[in-house]
């Protein structure tokens, strides 16, 4: 079976769907957590990671739509990637668009602050 760019365009827009709907889930288990009655550091940081999931989840859904849509010039991806609210997650797909091989990432996936 071959492929082509419409295999590929139909796949990048599909993946992009489920990292969106990926998103509103792990927002709405954000929601469901802040609910329950814990105190503390803990509450909070459980509901920073919540909203960091979610916000990273949703900035890959945007990646891939743009790149589903044709987005194909490395300014284009820039601009994106720079738009994106995660400071982290930002630095690893800039170096990632400058070639930098995955084992030079800093892969690190910690919050940005310390588990309790």
């Amino acid at each position: 079976m071959t492929s082509n760019s419409s295999d590929m365009t139909r796949m990048l827009d599909a993946i992009a769907r489920e990292c969106s709907a990926m998103a509103g889930e792990i927002a709405w288990l954000g929601a469901q957590v802040s609910g329950e009655t814990r105190h503390g550091g803990a509450n909070i940081v459980a509901l920073q990671s919540f909203d960091y999931l979610a916000q990273q989840a949703d900035a890959q859904a945007g990646l891939i739509a743009r790149l589903a849509a044709g987005m194909v010039r490395a300014d284009e991806m820039r601009a994106a990637i720079e738009a994106i609210p995660l400071p982290r997650v930002r630095a690893r797909l800039l170096a990632a668009l400058a070639g930098k091989t995955a084992a030079s990432l800093d892969l690190d996936d910690d919050v940005f602050w310390p588990a309790p």
